[in-house]
C-alpha cells in the first residue's frame, strides 16, 4: 500500500497503481502542523471559516481520482487535528461515493491526549460530537509495540480495525525493529497493517557530473531559510532510486509467506489473500561452516491463499555450524523481476557448535623497559604501553600490523534516527571521551604471559563515564582480550562498545563469519544472514546522504583483516560486531554531506562488544531498551592472532583460537 502523504500525486501515479494492482490511500492537501495539532479545538479544522478550503480540497481530490480502481481509502489530509471540518469532509466522502473507507488519523491522536478516560476508549459527555463519529479505523503514528499491546491488545478497548499510518521511520542507516511490528500484525488480525515512512530520499543533485557522479544536498545548502536540514532525505530509497539496506529489511518484514522448520519439516504458510503460488518455487541450500553441501530447487508451490504446505529437508548430522537457507523465487516473469528474482529468504540455524581444537602453542618471552611490556611468542611482537595501558604494537614477521593503539571505543557517528538520543551524548561528551590508564603490571607464569590494565574512559575535565579491568593474556597462539567494564549509573545508554583497529593503508580486504552480507543490526538484519562472507573497506562502506554509522555486521563468531601481502589479522569471539571502513567514527561525525568524505588511508577496524540498535527515532519512538547498550557491568572478551598462510580454512583457524 501506498498512502500519498500529504497530497494527490501525479495523475500518471494512478495509472500504474491500476496497472500493477498496488493498494492507494488518496490524501487530501491538508496540512495544519504548525496551528496546534494537539490541541481541541484545533483551530482551522474546527473553524466553519475554514470549511470552504477544506472542502475545495477534498473535492478536488476526489472529482479528479475517483475512477481509479487502486484507491482504496480517502485520507481527509495529515496531523490536522479535529473538528467540523474533517466531519463535514467525512460526509462528503461517504455521501459522493460510498464504496471506499475513510482515514482521519488524528482523530485517535486527539482521543488518546484528552485523558486517561478517553485514551481507553469511552468518550465523556462532554465530548459527544466529533470524537470517533466517523472514523472507520483506528489509526495511529508511531505507537510503541508495548503500547500497542497495551491499548489495543490486553485492555481489549477498540471495536474498529488498527492502522498504522505511519510507524517506522526510514531516515538514512533505518529502518530498524520492523520485525516487532510485523510480529505484532500478523498475530492480530484487526491489525491491517502500516506505512513506512517514506519511499524516496529527497535531495538535489549538484556538481559538473551531477548525472554521473551527484553531489546531493539538502535544506539550508542553497541558503534558504527556514529548512529543517536534511529531514527530507528520508526515503527507503536514494534519491537516485537505488536500494537501501532499509529498503531490503522491509522487503523481508513484507514477504508475502511464512517458512518455519522443526524437526526435520519445512512448512510454508502463504499470506496472499487471491492468488495461489504456482507463480513461485523454492530452492534451499544447507551450509556448513559457511559453505554448502546441499542444494536442491524444488518446483512450483500452488499453495492456495491462506493456506500452508509442508515440505520434508533431510538435514543430515553434520557438526560445527549448521544453517538451513530457504529463497522463494519467481518461475514466471513480472513487471518487477525475471524468472529467479527472490520474493524473500529465511535461514534456520541447525547447529551454532564449533568444536575447538588444542593449537601448537609457541613459547611466549616478556621484557620490559619504563615505557612499555613487550610480549613474544613465535614471529609475533606485541608491545602494551605502562603509560598507557593499550596495546600500542602489533608486529608479526617484521610487519607492523597496527598504526596507532589499540584503544577501546564507545563512540558512533550518529545516525538519523539517534536525532535525540545523540543530543544527550553529545551532552555527556561521548563523542570526547579518550582512554586513561591508572597502572598496569604483567604476571608471567609456566602457561604464558599477563598483563593487567586498570583503564578509563573520560572527557577531559569530566567524570569518567566507565571504568575498565582489562587483562592481556598470552598463550603462545594469540592474544586474548578480556575486559570487565563498568559504566556510570547516571549517564545514557551508550552508542556501542568495542575495541578499535587501526590498521596501515594496505590492509584493504576483509573476511567475516556473521550476518551479511548487507549491513546488520541487532534490530536490523532482516535481509541478511549467518555465513561467511568476503569483502573490501571500500566496497563495505554505505554511503548515505548524510554521513552516519553504517555498515557494521552483526552475530560474528571470526573476522579477518587483511594485508594486500597476505598477512591478516583473525579475531575471534563468541559473538560480537564488526565493521571496517576508511572513516574512523569521529572523522566521519565532522561532515553533513557524502560527497565531502575523503577516504582515510588507514583502515578502521572495530570489534564491537555491541553496537545499539537503529530504530526509527528520527522521528518514530525512541530505540527499545532491549537493543540499547544500557548494561551498567558487562564481560567481553575476544582473541586476536597474526596469520600469514593463504588460503587457509578459517573455521580451522578460528577453532585453535
Amino acid at each position: 500500500m501506498i498512502r500519498t502523504s500529504h497530497y494527490p500525486n501525479d495523475p500518471r501515479f494512478y495509472e500504474m497503481c491500476d496497472e500493477i494492482g498496488m493498494y492507494v490511500i488518496d490524501e487530501a492537501d491538508i496540512e495544519c502542523h504548525g496551528f496546534g495539532v494537539y490541541t481541541y479545538p484545533m483551530p482551522l479544522t474546527d473553524d466553519e471559516e475554514w470549511t470552504p478550503a477544506y472542502m475545495d480540497r477534498v473535492t478536488r481530490m476526489v472529482e479528479r481520482d475517483k475512477n481509479h480502481a487502486c484507491i482504496v481509502i480517502w485520507s481527509v489530509g495529515n496531523e490536522s487535528g479535529a473538528g467540523i471540518n474533517h466531519k463535514k469532509s467525512v460526509e462528503y466522502f461517504k455521501e459522493r461515493d460510498g464504496s471506499r473507507l475513510v482515514h482521519v488519523e488524528d482523530e485517535s491522536r486527539r482521543a488518546f491526549n484528552v485523558d486517561d478516560m478517553i485514551a481507553v476508549g469511552k468518550p465523556t459527555e462532554q465530548d459527544p460530537v466529533y470524537w470517533r463519529s466517523y472514523t472507520d479505523f483506528e489509526s495511529r503514528m508511531y505507537p510503541t509495540i508495548a503500547d500497542m499491546k497495551w491499548r489495543y491488545i490486553e485492555n481489549k478497548n477498540w471495536k474498529l480495525p488498527l492502522f498504522l499510518c505511519e510507524y517506522s521511520h526510514a531516515m538514512g542507516n533505518g529502518p530498524g525493529d520492523l520485525a516487532a511490528y510485523w510480529k505484532l500484525v500478523y498475530e492480530n488480525d484487526f491489525i491491517f497493517g502500516g506505512c513506512i515512512w517514506e519511499l524516496i530520499d529527497h535531495s538535489v543533485a549538484t556538481g559538473e557530473r551531477r548525472y554521473a557522479d551527484p553531489k546531493y544536498i539538502y535544506g539550508g545548502d542553497s541558503g534558504e531559510y527556514p529548512h529543517a536540514s536534511n529531514f527530507c532525505v528520508d526515503g527507503l530509497v536514494y534519491p537516485d532510486r537505488r536500494l537501501h539496506t532499509g529498503m531490503l529489511e522491509a522487503k523481508e518484514a513484507y514477504k508475502p509467506y511464512l517458512a518455519e522448520y522443526k524437526d526435520g519439516v519445512l512448512k510454508i504458510t502463504s499470506r496472499r489473500y487471491f492468488t495461489d503460488m504456482s507463480d513461485i518455487s523454492l530452492c534451499y541450500t544447507i551450509e556448513q561452516n559457511g559453505k554448502t553441501v546441499k542444494s536442491a530447487r524444488l518446483g512450483a508451490l500452488g499453495i492456495a491463499p491462506g493456506k500452508s504446505k509442508k515440505i520434508n529437508i533431510d538435514v543430515c548430522e553434520l557438526s560445527g555450524i549448521v544453517t538451513l537457507n530457504v529463497s522463494l523465487r519467481q518461475n514466471k516473469a513480472t513487471e518487477w523481476g525475471g524468472i529467479g528474482y527472490e520474493i524473500g529468504q529465511d535461514q534456520f540455524i541447525i547447529s551454532e557448535a564449533l568444536d575447538k581444537c588444542e593449537p601448537a602453542r609457541a613459547r611466549t618471552f616478556a621484557d620490559e623497559d619504563s615505557h612499555a611490556y613487550t610480549v613474544s611468542f613465535g614471529e609475533c611482537e606485541v608491545k602494551i604501553g605502562k603509560h598507557s595501558g593499550l596495546i600500542e604494537s602489533i608486529v608479526d614477521n617484521g610487519k607492523a600490523m597496527v598504526s596507532a593503539p589499540v584503544s577501546p571505543i564507545a563512540w558512533r557517528a550518529p545516525t538519523d534516527n539517534d536525532r535525540t538520543i545523540k543530543l544527550k551524548w553529545f551532552e555527556h561528551c561521548f563523542d570526547m571521551l579518550e582512554v586513561g590508564s591508572r597502572g598496569t603490571k604483567i604476571k608471567i607464569t609456566d602457561e604464558g604471559v599477563k598483563v593487567f590494565a586498570e583503564l578509563i574512559l573520560a572527557a577531559r575535565g569530566r567524570k569518567p563515564v566507565a571504568t575498565l579491568s582489562v587483562t592481556y593474556t598470552f598463550d603462545g597462539n594469540s592474544i586474548s582480550v578480556g575486559t570487565s567494564a563498568k559504566i556510570r549509573e547516571d549517564v545514557p545508554f551508550l552508542p556501542r562498545f568495542g575495541y578499535r583497529f587501526t590498521c596501515p593503508e594496505d590492509f584493504e580486504s576483509f573476511s567475516y563469519f556473521g550476518y551479511g552480507p548487507y549491513e546488520s543490526y541487532e534490530d536490523k538484519r532482516l535481509a541478511s544472514r549467518l555465513s561467511l562472507f568476503k569483502s573490501t573497506a571500500e566496497k563495505n562502506f554505505e554511503h548515505y546522504v548524510r554521513p552516519q554509522e553504517n555498515s557494521s555486521h552483526y552475530g560474528c563468531r571470526f573476522a579477518e583483516i587483511s594485508a594486500v601481502a597476505g598477512q591478516s589479522l583473525l579475531f575471534g569471539a563468541d559473538s560480537f560486531s564488526f565493521s571496517v571502513s576508511h572513516y574512523e567514527p569521529h572523522y566521519l561525525t565532522k561532515f553533513a554531506h557524502d560527497y565531502e568524505l575523503v577516504p582515510e588511508k588507514e583502515t578502521t577496524v572495530i570489534i564491537d562488544y555491541r553496537n545499539s540498535g537503529i530504530g526509527s527515532g528520527s522521528c518514530g519512538p525512541q530505540l527499545v531498551p532491549e537493543y540499547q547498550l544500557c548494561e551498567k557491568e558487562f564481560e567481553f572478551s575476544f582473541n586476536i592472532k597474526p596469520c600469514r598462510a593463504a588460503n587457509v580454512d578459517m573455521f580451522d583457524v578460528y577453532a585453535k583460537l
